[in-house]
């Protein structure tokens, strides 16, 4: 049975951040809102809930760019391989926001996935609840977007995945999100930054 946690999406109390924050330290997979879309996640080392979360969602790994959502910069240096001072500060730029990064990962990270993975996408979170669990969690979270109707109306979405994912994840944050919009993505594993996607921020 899915636990649902209720948490203003503006104005989050620190206790029910805590509490919910819990859940990935306790290895459980969680729905919750971002700056984007809904994600569902998991601590970054939990293996387990990897596979549980490209199982809920119905994604391969080989073909699915799993996102880490981390709380500042410096946490970052945990599973990537050193990046330059320019992707540094296009960093420090454009984040905490929609902004998905794409940097080389470490051998660390990499042995958590069954493919080769040598890339990870990573973001720093705008969204006062997604920021807030990220301030609780031991660890960073490992997530991906979960798939949704796109006539769906925004205030449906925490009532959406309740009733279609109740049997696939453990916690549900309900909470208040915009309407869905994909991150920008910007590859950051050569000398050169190049914009992949544009999406709800601009690169110029």
């Amino acid at each position: 049975m899915v636990e649902v946690h209720y948490i203003d999406g503006e104005y989050p109390l620190e206790k029910d951040l805590f509490e919910a924050a819990g859940h990935f330290n306790r290895g459980q997979i969680v729905a919750f809102p971002t700056d984007t879309v809904y994600a569902l996640g998991c601590s970054l080392y939990n293996k387990e809930g990897i596979d549980r979360i490209l199982k809920a969602t119905g994604k391969e790994e080989k073909k699915t760019r799993l996102s880490v959502q981390v709380k500042d910069i410096k946490s970052i240096a945990a599973f990537v391989l050193p990046y330059s001072t320019q992707v540094f500060r296009a960093l420090k730029e454009y984040s905490p926001g929609p902004v998905t990064f794409i940097l080389n990962a470490n051998n660390h990270l990499a042995k958590f996935f069954k493919s080769t993975k040598r890339e990870i996408g990573v973001r720093i979170p705008s969204h006062a609840v997604a920021a807030g669990l990220l301030k609780f969690s031991h660890d960073a979270i490992i997530s991906t977007s979960i798939p949704l109707p796109p006539d769906l109306d925004v205030h449906e979405t925490a009532d959406y995945i309740l009733e279609n994912y109740k049997h696939k994840i453990d916690v549900l944050i309900h909470s208040q999100v915009e309407a869905p919009v994909e991150s920008t993505i910007i590859d950051c594993t050569s000398e050169d930054i190049v914009v992949v996607r544009e999406g709800k921020t601009i690169i110029p």
